[in-house]
């Protein structure tokens, strides 16, 4: 199973320029300091990410900066030798990635895996729509999921 996400650096939306804003290695050492933290707190386990530096844009009246907003795009694969249950790892990625959105102060985040679930972080909820499965289910933020 695959998951991706973007994660943005700078807290909120705040039209900062883009040659204000963190250099494409300090985006990804930023949220590679948070992915490692935050996999080392969950610790059962562990979920590697290919981390890669880029810009995003997103509509102007939303907040995005001119010229792009700099996020990191992350890509997860789980490996069946050490993640027999995609179910398990699944949960472990939201899970990281709900300790990373927290600590870089993010508004919002989206993980897509690669099954057809869909996990939305936003005004401090979590809501997952699992394909094949009715309904979506929704979680406090500030609640651990593992």
């Amino acid at each position: 199973m695959k998951a991706e996400m973007t994660i943005g650096i700078l807290p909120g939306y705040g039209n900062v320029p883009v040659q204000l804003q963190p250099s494409f290695e300090e985006a990804a050492m930023t949220v590679a300091r948070a992915w490692d933290k935050a996999g080392e707190e969950v610790g059962t386990g562990y979920v590697s990410a290919l981390i890669v530096p880029g810009l995003v844009q997103y509509r102007t009246m939303w907040g995005c900066p001119p010229g792009g907003e700099v996020v990191c795009m992350v890509a997860c694969t789980s490996n069946p030798t050490f993640d027999a249950d995609g179910a398990v790892w699944r949960r472990r990625v939201i899970e990281i990635v709900r300790r990373v959105k927290l600590a870089l102060r993010q508004s919002t985040v989206a993980i897509t895996f690669s099954d057809g679930t869909h996990a939305d972080m936003r005004h401090g909820k979590i809501s997952i729509r699992i394909e094949g499965q009715d309904g979506i289910q929704t979680f406090d933020e500030q609640t651990p999921l593992l």
